[in-house]
């Protein structure tokens, strides 16, 4: 058992406690990643802050990977330090463990720490395999129902968008992307909205990185003027992919918001142009937005109210 924290310590620790400015920066974030973004209603599960000097190294473990999947931005040893008020030693034996078993990453420079490709596939694979998941599907079959065309539920990965969740219309031509599949953000309706609606401070970074590979005629493959049309998409409240991804493909997209209002998913109808014309598909835009926000109480594990 740990001593009794001494009054720095029990400032420190209020500092970082669920009422404080902390938290309250914490919820205006965006999130840099899935495993940021996709996390549970603060009232079901404790803060990283409140499970701190519990004494058990497993919990330990899993309070310093909340906290890096919480973080806006990649979190310095010292930063993680202050935010868990655990020794810099044992902060410092946790990170290099995770950090070898790809959990986190080590960002250029060696000082700051991000969540890791294994930790963001965990994360997709919890949210594929959740008993929930159900629900979800059972959602976007109902919009399936009334659009007659393929609906899907996606969240962003760093420059890609992942498919969690799809469901079919009864049509012999129609894209095939199961649950897993990725596509680059750029060039999707769905990718496009959540890096409208992200905070500029972690979307910039990733603005920059990405390749604007063209696909189609309609690809953007200019920085600013991808910019410009998630400015645009901000603005509107919904995102459109006339034919940017694949020829032939039209797509709308909404966005699936938390309770503070931040973007961490969306919710999208895929269908060919001779079929569905974005004019069309923006008239029961009011549907889609249903579901975003149907889908959204299940993310959060909330009351669902179909």
């Amino acid at each position: 058992m740990r001593s009794a924290p001494s009054n720095a310590k029990s400032d420190a620790r209020s500092k970082a406690s669920p009422g404080s400015a902390a938290t309250t920066d914490r919820k205006k974030r965006s999130g840099q990643s899935l495993t940021a973004g996709l996390r549970v209603a603060t009232n079901v599960a404790p803060t990283a802050s409140s499970l701190t000097n519990i004494g058990n190294p497993s919990l330990r473990l899993l309070t310093l990977i909340e906290s890096i999947a919480q973080s806006e931005k990649p979190q310095t040893l010292a930063q993680l330090v202050v935010r868990l008020d655990e020794p810099k030693a044992t902060v410092h034996r946790l990170l290099l463990g995770l950090e070898e078993m790809r959990f986190v990453q080590r960002m250029p420079g060696g000082r700051h720490f991000a969540p890791g490709p294994r930790l963001n596939t965990l994360a997709i694979d919890t949210l594929r395999h959740s008993h929930i998941s159900a629900q979800r599907h059972s959602i976007l079959k109902q919009l399936v129902s009334e659009f007659n065309e393929s609906c899907n539920l996606t969240i962003l990965d760093g420059i890609e968008v992942v498919y969690l969740d799809r469901a079919e219309a009864n049509w012999p031509l129609r894209m095939d992307l199961k649950p897993g599949s990725r596509v680059p953000a750029h060039c999707s309706a769905s990718g496009k909205m959540m890096l409208a609606l992200m905070a500029p401070a972690v979307r910039d970074p990733l603005i920059k990185a990405m390749p604007y590979q063209a696909y189609t005629a309609q690809t953007i493959t200019d920085p600013k003027t991808f910019q410009e049309e998630l400015d645009r998409i901000a603005r509107r409240g919904y995102s459109i992919d006339q034919e940017e991804y694949a020829a032939g493909l039209n797509c709308l997209s909404v966005p699936v918001l938390d309770d503070n209002g931040q973007c961490i998913a969306a919710v999208a109808v895929h269908a060919p142009v001779a079929r569905l014309s974005i004019k069309e598909a923006v008239k029961k835009i009011d549907r889609l937005q249903w579901a975003a926000a149907t889908i959204a109480a299940t993310l959060q594990n909330q009351d669902i109210n179909p």
